[in-house]
């Protein structure tokens, strides 16, 4: 339990969005360097 005043989620949604940020730009590159246009 945190004993913290602070929201983890604030912080939890902040790392979600930024892993799926990446992901996305992962995924964009690889099908990129798969499938050029």
């Amino acid at each position: 339990m945190p004993r913290y005043n602070i929201k983890p989620n604030t912080y939890m949604m902040r790392f979600t969005l930024l892993i799926a940020l990446f992901f996305s730009v992962a995924l964009q590159a690889q099908n990129n360097a798969i499938a050029p246009r």
